[in-house]
């Protein structure tokens, strides 16, 4: 079976919107058979995409810093909970296991997990999807920056062709099919 990467938050502060949408990407996917491999917390929308994903019968691997022990807790009922030392490790690890990748609304750990891999992508180092998902334009301000890198020609290959913004869930789900 396929397995996504989501990167996610893992605030329980966010608005309601972000983790209704949370829920209904992770059980569209969890349907089409993909299993997860995220960050591992037990918070934000993170804890929402694992939870539904095993709801579904999935399989879920959480990737975890040994940094966070006494911050989080891991996502309790994980198939396999994998413990590294540091957020570079857990990067590379998640995207070893990774089919595609996913970036839902967040902070900035989730747009320094979206960069590096597509930084990745840009020096061809990986090839698997990349989603963008960025409903009620949330991330508008990163895709002009994106633009304006492009167009002033920091960028060899413009960045809007290495992943794809979507605003919906179908446009998601039509993005890794």
């Amino acid at each position: 079976m396929p397995t996504i990467c989501i990167f996610a938050a893992s605030s329980d502060a966010c608005h309601d919107k972000y983790k209704v949408w949370a829920e209904e990407i992770a059980a569209k996917l969890a349907t089409d058979h993909w299993d997860l491999v995220f960050g591992g917390s037990d918070m934000g929308l993170m804890a929402v995409l694992a939870r539904t994903f095993k709801s579904l019968n999935r399989r879920v691997i959480s990737v975890i810093p040994h940094e966070f022990d006494n911050r989080c807790l891991p996502f309790p009922e994980s198939d396999e909970i994998i413990k590294v030392h540091g957020l570079r490790l857990r990067k590379q690890e998640m995207a070893t296991r990774a089919d595609a990748f996913l970036a839902l609304t967040g902070g900035c750990g989730t747009l320094d997990e979206f960069n590096e891999v597509l930084t990745l992508k840009h020096l061809n180092l990986a090839s698997e999807p990349l989603v963008l998902f960025n409903p009620d334009d949330y991330w508008r301000p990163f895709l002009d920056m994106l633009e304006r890198m492009d167009q002033e020609r920091f960028s060899r290959v413009p960045s809007k062709d290495l992943f794809v913004s979507a605003a919906t869930v179908n446009e998601v789900m039509n993005a890794l099919r």
